[in-house]
């Protein structure tokens, strides 16, 4: 009889509710291969991530400390990391922002709304 485990990847779960059967031995341990790969940086802008700056002129650091301190020893020195090893390894850098077209906004996801 097949193991506990068997029937979950038998019966794995893709986007959008349909289940379909994921293939004996499937993986995503697949290569990297740096001429297929690309880094994608998304909405990483000085407007939202500096005290008294942008979004947050009106906030001190003293406003919110544990933010400005992951912004600025955590996320900014992670990014910085990932683009040194994906230029290093020849893998194309692309940078986008989330941003709406229209005035009202009526074009941005409910989560930039909330």
């Amino acid at each position: 009889s097949p193991s506990p485990s068997s029937k979950i990847v038998d019966n794995m779960a893709y986007a959008f509710g349909h289940a379909k059967v994921v293939p004996r031995g499937s993986t995503r341990n697949v290569p990297c291969v740096a001429a297929e790969t690309a880094l994608l940086v998304v909405d990483v802008q000085e407007y939202c991530s500096r005290p008294e700056k942008g979004c947050h002129s009106s906030s001190k650091r003293e406003d919110m400390p544990y933010f400005f301190d992951r912004v600025e020893k955590v996320m900014v020195p992670n990014i910085r990391a990932l683009l040194s090893a994906a230029r290093l390894a020849g893998v194309e850098v692309v940078y986008t922002v989330i941003e709406a077209l229209t005035k009202d906004g009526r074009d941005a996801s409910l989560d930039y709304k909330l």
